[in-house]
């Protein structure tokens, strides 16, 4: 899994890591490869402009409705992985782990306006797609921290 994880890392974030560091290293990483993850899984990718190939202010509105960020987070934090995130984060200490919760808590991808262009390599993300990334990442949190609680 930890490869895994870190594949996922690497592919989003574009950025080298390395598990064999501290533990608040390590748990930081995986939480933040673990909710880029889940928000690549359920937000579509914004590739152009058209609503086939973005993530509209409609998706956003059924995202809403049908509360997907509860039910994508409550899955997410069921599976072996969350499992595994919650773990790394009961290890830390609380200052430490507010800290990493309060950065994943932002976790999302820059909007086109953001970026300055439409990405068509999915880099970038409309706002109603920024918007949903956004409250995955808010729900993932809110039951981590309850997770790390018990």
């Amino acid at each position: 899994m930890r490869a895994r994880l870190t594949c996922v890392f690497v592919l989003l974030a574009g950025l080298s890591t390395s598990f064999g560091q501290s533990g608040s290293s390590k748990a930081g990483e995986a939480l933040i490869a673990f909710v880029k993850s889940i928000q690549i899984k359920n937000v579509k990718v914004s590739t152009a402009p058209d609503a086939a190939h973005c993530f509209t202010d409609l998706d956003l509105d059924k995202f809403r409705k049908d509360r997907r960020a509860e039910t994508v987070a409550a899955a997410a934090m069921a599976s072996a992985e969350g499992r595994e995130v919650v773990t790394l984060l009961r290890n830390l200490s609380s200052a430490d782990r507010a800290s990493l919760l309060e950065q994943a808590r932002k976790i999302s991808r820059p909007t086109w306006a953001q970026v300055g262009r439409i990405t068509p390599d999915g880099s970038g993300q409309t706002d109603a797609g920024q918007q949903a990334e956004q409250q995955i990442a808010e729900q993932i949190v809110n039951l981590i921290s309850e997770q790390v609680r018990k």
